[in-house]
């Protein structure tokens, strides 16, 4: 609830902020303010869907904001040698997953027990981490009838990268497809509490020794959907949560509630495509004005947005708006050499790239 009178002290107060010293605080204030009258002019425009609140970003620059929360360099359309293909899960004819032949108006896998609470990877680009653990967890869920929180660090740290997809490697970001395949490699992904998350501070943390993993969970691979197409992800999602790519485009930063759609006004639009972030899509609806929307969990804490999830807007078959990203480099591509532009699809691209792990189910120990 903004008021144009909110102070940057009272900011500070109700977030915690420290700063170092009293330059510091000049700078964030001057950030501060400056993303407080774009938040309210924003909000003030008529017509709008979703609307923008103060966050523990708002005393942040965007370079900041980017270096931070965000990671360069995602893979759509993964076919990686660094690993043996039979451990690569791509399978002959994905429609063959299309088996529901009435799908549902609205679904939220948070309704089935199967999700847990929301997670904060902190100043590590371990989105694809967070992205392909909660995945894990949901659907090992789903198959065995239990919830168990897995490691999102194990993840982060041990997953290889050696063509630089998604980034060179453990904070430095990587892409889920290539953390399925290493969790079916190794045999499986610990728990949380056995294998805690350390990286919140954006440092590497070097993977442990095989011998001091217990995997709790297992996956055989991978399964990635067809490019930019919406009745696959539709016929996906009926059997669990799926990681897809996203753009978040500088507005994003600042969501906090409604039905989100990425502003296109002169030369923003190309922010629309760029893919740059991993999140988990873990339903979709309609509000109670015709918006239909994706409901997407993402990793910055339970304080940012709709208690840590957003709803981006989606438009069904045949509707979803596609462009292109010009930065592959950044977002969609392994390399170098990078491709100049890759085709996107979806409300921020988010059909664009989506893939979910394959036969995950949690081991069953004696003990």
């Amino acid at each position: 609830d903004l008021r144009a009178n909110f102070t940057f002290e009272q900011y500070v107060q109700e977030y915690g902020k420290v700063y170092v010293d009293p330059k510091e605080s000049q700078m964030r204030e001057k950030y501060f303010k400056r993303n407080l009258i774009r938040i309210m002019s924003h909000n003030a425009e008529p017509g709008q869907t979703w609307f923008m609140g103060l966050n523990e970003f708002a005393d942040w620059s965007l370079p900041e904001f980017e270096a931070r929360r965000l990671y360069k360099g995602r893979q759509a359309r993964l076919k990686m040698k660094s690993l043996p293909p039979s451990k690569l899960a791509f399978p002959a004819n994905l429609t063959a997953l299309a088996k529901h032949k009435k799908i549902p108006s609205s679904l939220d896998w948070r309704d089935k027990g199967v999700v847990t609470n929301v997670y904060n990877q902190g100043d590590c680009g371990s989105c694809f981490a967070f992205s392909t653990t909660e995945a894990m967890e949901s659907r090992s869920a789903i198959a065995s009838g239990k919830l168990e929180k897995l490691s999102a660090q194990q993840v982060t740290s041990c997953t290889p990268n050696p063509k630089h997809c998604g980034g060179t490697g453990n904070c430095d970001g990587g892409v889920e497809a290539l953390a399925y395949d290493y969790l079916a490699q190794f045999g499986g992904l610990a728990s949380a509490k056995a294998y805690p998350y350390e990286a919140s501070d954006g440092k590497d943390v070097t993977c442990r020794d095989k011998k001091d993993i217990t995997p709790v969970a297992t996956t055989t691979g991978h399964y990635q959907l067809p490019d930019n197409e919406y009745t696959p992800l539709m016929q996906a999602i009926q059997d669990g949560p799926v990681s897809v790519a996203i753009a978040v485009s500088d507005d994003m930063e600042f969501y906090e509630a409604g039905v989100y759609k990425c502003t296109m006004k002169k030369n923003r639009a190309k922010q629309c495509w760029a893919i740059n972030h991993a999140v988990n899509l873990v339903g979709y609806g309609e509000n109670k004005n015709g918006n239909m929307y994706w409901l997407v969990r993402n990793s910055w804490g339970a304080d940012w947005g709709e208690d840590g999830y957003i709803r981006i807007k989606r438009f069904g078959e045949g509707k979803e708006p596609c462009g292109d990203d010009l930065s592959p480099g950044d977002g969609s591509a392994c390399g170098p050499p990078y491709p100049k532009s890759v085709r996107v699809c979806g409300m921020s691209g988010i059909i664009s790239d989506s893939t979910f792990p394959k036969d995950a189910k949690l081991i069953h120990r004696d003990d």
